[in-house]
């Protein structure tokens, strides 16, 4: 083990897979939160691995061959690795200035950082990102297949799944406060997504903005969140640091929710939670029932590209939201070691 501003960072594996997590001195975020099956892909070769460490499986995803096994709270999420989530799962990571990711069951994201800054990288899944407008990824990119994000510290939502047309992907945006850039593939203007709307974009296609709808806020939260009702289980060693971590997640999160209050009430109930020491989860909840209270019950620009994408596919309601539950699933393949 290594101990690395304050936190424990269990090493994920021995030999090759702890020198990749302990190699790079960079604000790893740590996992504070992992509610069912999470894992780390590492060390990505053109190769099979020669050897793999006891617990961990051999997967090649996409042409290239990785070393992946389970994570735990208190893990690190290091720099270029990819961290996936199965059906039903949720994981939560926190940077060490109170910087969150929220991630989706079913999903699988990167983040690499490079001297042209920080990014990550949303392969297919969701995730809800709280980004410091004051702090060190105040210019993150969030990359998908259909389009690039420019953030400028904001809270948001991005997802990315099959638009229902074969080897097709789309990228949905829904800011929750703040502001991003979007800029669809091949040479389009950048567009950028204020507060309260809903950006669609299918690879190679315009882009299409819509009014949040109450519908669609409660369903990219309920995915996000981890369920009140289940218990995350924290090693006693890294209780008081996990803590910490999310003490300043809340920081970040009040800092910016009062900044975006719309009105003298929502500042008197975010105060009112303030004062009653509510977790950051409660923060954020919050947040977003304010922005529901006033958001309309349907998107009529949302609901017509679902109904345009059951009349291409030939698919119900139902199929299209079975896409949701990791539609790559197949696509990895993988052999536990010996």
């Amino acid at each position: 083990m290594k101990v690395r501003n304050g936190v424990w960072v269990l090493s994920l594996m021995m030999g090759i897979l702890a020198r990749s997590v302990i190699a790079d001195e960079k604000d790893f975020p740590i996992l504070t939160v992992a509610v069912g099956p999470v894992s780390l892909f590492l060390e990505p070769r053109p190769q099979p691995h020669d050897s793999v460490p006891a617990g961990a499986f051999r997967v090649k995803y996409e042409g290239r061959f990785y070393l992946s096994r389970s994570v735990r709270v208190g893990d690190a999420l290091p720099t270029g690795a990819w961290l996936r989530t199965l059906p039903g799962a949720r994981a939560r990571v926190v940077f060490t200035n109170g910087d969150q990711l929220n991630v989706g069951p079913s999903s699988f994201i990167k983040l690499e950082s490079s001297k042209s800054g920080e990014a990550m990288d949303i392969s297919y899944g969701l995730v809800r990102s709280i980004i410091s407008k004051s702090g060190p990824r105040n210019r993150l990119r969030v990359r998908t297949f259909s389009a690039t994000m420019g953030v400028r510290g904001t809270d948001f939502v991005v997802e990315s799944r099959p638009s229902g047309m074969e080897r097709s992907m789309a990228t949905s945006l829904t800011l929750i406060r703040g502001s991003v850039e979007l800029t669809p593939q091949g040479k389009q203007a950048p567009q950028t997504v204020k507060m309260g709307q809903t950006a669609f974009v299918a690879e190679k296609k315009p882009v299409e903005t819509f009014a949040t709808s109450r519908v669609e806020l409660k369903r990219v939260t309920l995915l996000t969140e981890k369920p009140s009702n289940i218990e995350v289980p924290v090693p006693q060693e890294l209780a008081s640091s996990i803590l910490e971590l999310e003490k300043k997640a809340r920081d970040v999160s009040v800092t910016d929710i009062l900044a975006h209050a719309a009105s003298a009430e929502e500042w008197a109930r975010l105060e009112t939670l303030i004062a009653k020491r509510a977790d950051v989860q409660i923060l954020n909840q919050e947040a977003v029932a304010m922005r529901i209270e006033q958001a309309p019950e349907r998107s009529p620009g949302l609901d017509r590209l679902m109904d345009e994408a059951k009349r291409r596919t030939k698919r119900s309601a139902r199929e299209l939201q079975e896409l949701e539950k990791d539609p790559y699933g197949l696509y990895f393949e993988g052999t536990q070691s010996d």
